[in-house]
């Protein structure tokens, strides 16, 4: 039987491994489950950032994604 996850919380966990950005960023487009994803304080680049942006345009299940005490420019937060 498989679990289904509703919730995905790395706060406070840091990111700056290239393979577990694109697994999340892969994570992000394709799960249609996940309503909620915590990414507080993870240290994501920028770059890692845009990926997420572009990510969420594919998925429309996501209700809320957390990315405080994360350096964003404007240029991100125009994206996302």
């Amino acid at each position: 039987k498989r679990i289904k996850i509703s919730e995905l919380n790395l706060f406070n966990t840091k990111l700056n491994d290239q393979g577990t950005i694109n697994a999340l960023v892969k994570l992000i487009k394709n799960n249609k489950n996940i309503e909620k994803i915590d990414l507080s304080n993870t240290g994501l680049s920028s770059k890692c950032q845009i990926e997420i942006a572009k990510a969420l345009k594919k998925n429309k299940n996501l209700k809320e994604i957390d990315l405080s005490e994360n350096e964003l420019t404007e240029e991100e937060l125009e994206q996302i």
